[in-house]
């Protein structure tokens, strides 16, 4: 067990396709509710990583819940993993409404939202993403995004893959 800032991770060997599709599976109503279609693609199977899995659980649905609160109906949201040597990588596109450019440099701080009017159409407190990348920070990766106006959004997270597992003991 791990304290961070007052929050407890369970780090241990996971596969993160087993989280993913987790988090894909618990998206289900919300996607068939506005009528999206999510394509995911990735590997039949990957190192495995060092982490929480209710944490990343939790960032992952994060973003997948953003994709579809923010995505138009019959659209698709595309979810991918890749990897290299040393690092997997997962990303989550969306066709939406995207986010201007002068709000990308702070869409990852506390309270933040891209519309803070009071007309605004999407609810929120702007605390997701700011807890999505603190759990990544935690686990040693790193969490970016790619967006432009009226086009969608595209959710980087990069993790590290640990070949060996200090303080675990095998089974």
């Amino acid at each position: 067990m791990e304290h961070s800032n007052g929050h407890i991770y369970d780090c241990f060997p996971l596969n993160i396709l087993d989280v993913i599709e987790a988090a894909a599976m618990d998206s289900k109503r919300a996607l068939t509710a506005k009528g999206l279609s999510l394509n995911i693609n990735m590997p039949e199977k990957v190192l495995m990583i060092h982490g929480d899995r209710k944490k990343l659980f939790q960032a992952l649905s994060y973003l997948l819940d953003n994709s579809i609160k923010f995505s138009p109906s019959g659209s698709t949201i595309i979810l991918s993993v890749t990897e290299t040597d040393d690092r997997l990588y997962v990303s989550i596109e969306d066709k939406g409404v995207g986010i201007i450019e002068e709000h990308l440099s702070r869409i990852f701080e506390s309270f933040n939202q891209g519309d803070c009017s009071i007309t605004r159409k999407y609810p929120g407190v702007g605390l997701g993403l700011n807890i999505c990348r603190r759990i990544i920070q935690h686990h040693e990766g790193d969490i970016r995004v790619e967006s432009k106006a009226n086009e969608g959004s595209t959710f980087h997270i990069g993790l590290p893959k640990k070949k060996l597992f200090a303080n675990h003991m095998p089974f």
